[in-house]
């Protein structure tokens, strides 16, 4: 069941920065649906980045130091309990822990998925390249393996407007720039489509 690709999926990431925006619980419902109606039968998978929470848990690291397995952790759970937020605001989705997160065959589902089950049980014994459990290693590439074992599409919602790049070393450069977090290139290779956009650009239109 783990290794069957789902077809017509699409994989979208939210920047947990996008929490701090006032109209957030307004915007991303309306953004959601207006790609549901244009493309209604194929199932999305939505994973929501660690925000605010992380990077305290970046400024804990600076100044006292973490064990970076016990940071990674940590950080993988605050996406959790992000997306049990999240899923307040959606109601067309449905929020679970479990792999793989959307049907066999397109049907035009929404799940929010809370990765940390998934990571911690499923991810390491999967095909290589696995995640490292590090620092370098965010919701950006986390997303990305998790699009690649799906065969879907993916879409990182950030809340810069930046031109997606259309190879690694353009990925890497986003890299140096906080843009993307320092492993994404490693994983973004083999996935057929992606792109960068922002709430207020919905993404193109599926192939």
């Amino acid at each position: 069941m783990i290794n069957n690709p789902v077809p017509a999926t699409h994989c979208i990431k939210l920047g947990g920065s996008l929490l701090r925006r006032n109209d957030v619980a307004e915007r991303l419902p309306a953004w959601l649906e207006a790609i549901r109606a244009r493309e209604p039968d194929e199932n999305q998978v939505l994973i929501v980045g660690g925000g605010g929470a992380v990077e305290w848990l970046r400024e804990l690291d600076r100044g006292a130091g973490l064990d970076p397995a016990a940071a990674h952790w940590a950080a993988i759970g605050m996406m959790d309990a992000n997306a049990r937020a999240v899923a307040g605001w959606l109601p067309m989705a449905e929020l679970t822990d479990a792999w793989p997160p959307a049907p066999s065959e397109p049907s035009g589902v929404c799940r929010l998925l809370m990765p940390g089950r998934f990571l911690r049980e499923v991810e390491p014994s999967l095909p290589r390249p696995t995640l490292p459990i590090r620092w370098s290693v965010t919701s950006d590439s986390i997303a990305a393996r998790i699009a690649s074992l799906l065969s879907a599409r993916l879409t990182l919602v950030k809340s810069a407007d930046v031109e997606t790049p259309t190879d690694g070393a353009g990925w890497r450069g986003l890299a140096e720039q906080g843009v993307v977090d320092a492993c994404f290139a490693d994983f973004v290779g083999g996935l057929s489509r992606v792109e960068l956009t922002t709430l207020d650009r919905p993404p193109l239109r599926g192939a």
